[in-house]
């Protein structure tokens, strides 16, 4: 008698379900996020939105001011709002106090923008006579 090679219908979904069962494992796994560039990300993302106010500045003749609500982790100027992502915390120090405000010939208001996501933080400042957004990199912050 001779048997034919190869494999039976049943085999066949065995390794079919097995390979379907892993899939769904593998796809609905998360990517794991590394911290540091959550919060690089984020910095980029605050250190843009205030190129976009000083660049609105100049470009419409008039000052723009960029609001800052760590409450609700939301910042950027009248026209545009970003939110960080989860777990990320600002706070601004303005030089004067309130919000910072670019001017139509490119200067700005000082302001000193901190970004802290667990014991991660990253700075923004912005410089008061030329307006220029300068971005610290990310640095382990003490405990207190």
């Amino acid at each position: 008698m001779v048997r034919a090679a190869g494999f039976t219908l049943m085999e066949m979904m065995v390794v079919i379900a097995i390979m379907g069962l892993l899939l769904v494992l593998v796809v609905n796994r998360s990517p794991a996020r590394s911290p540091t560039l959550t919060l690089r990300a984020a910095t980029g993302e605050v250190a843009e939105a205030l190129r976009a106010g000083r660049s609105d500045a100049i470009t419409a003749g008039r000052p723009v001011a960029f609001l800052i609500a760590p409450a609700s982790r939301t910042f950027g100027t009248t026209g545009s709002v970003h939110v960080l992502p989860p777990g990320v915390a600002l706070s601004l120090t303005a030089h004067p106090p309130g919000p910072i405000v670019f001017q139509p010939d490119g200067s700005a208001s000082a302001g000193i923008i901190r970004l802290l996501l667990g014991h991660l933080g990253a700075v923004v400042r912005v410089d008061w006579l030329t307006g220029r957004i300068s971005i610290e990199p990310v640095h382990l912050v003490a405990e207190n």
